[in-house]
């Protein structure tokens, strides 16, 4: 059953999306441009704090500092039918856009576990 009170065409949001200078993410990177008392931006601060943490040898900061760096890896997964049938190759990069192949064949080293003795 329809809503009565809406009417097509009509937002339900009066006020619209907030200017973009007024979400969270607008907010941040002001704060991030302003300057420290050594001249760095903060950004460059928390950049250089990154790059820091990873040359020290910390693991997760090592991770953070090549994604940013190279990127995520694409990730795949391949969707089998029975027994050897053509499947679908599915594939995502680090911008969340993602590929699809029809007819891909399941192999070791695809993106897949087949032929693995797991």
């Amino acid at each position: 059953m329809a809503n009565p009170n809406w009417i097509p065409g009509v937002s339900g949001n009066p006020n619209g999306r907030p200017p973009k200078d007024k979400t969270i993410t607008g907010e941040i990177k002001k704060i991030l441009e302003e300057l420290l008392p050594t001249g760095m931006t903060k950004s460059q601060a928390l950049a250089q704090g990154i790059v820091d943490r990873a040359l020290d040898g910390d693991p997760s900061f090592v991770k953070i500092a090549m994604q940013y760096v190279d990127g995520m890896p694409v990730q795949k997964q391949i969707l089998v039918g029975e027994e050897g049938a053509p499947g679908i190759l599915i594939e995502f990069s680090s911008n969340g856009q993602g590929k699809i192949q029809p007819n891909a064949k399941a192999e070791p080293g695809n993106g897949d576990d087949a032929g693995s003795s797991t």
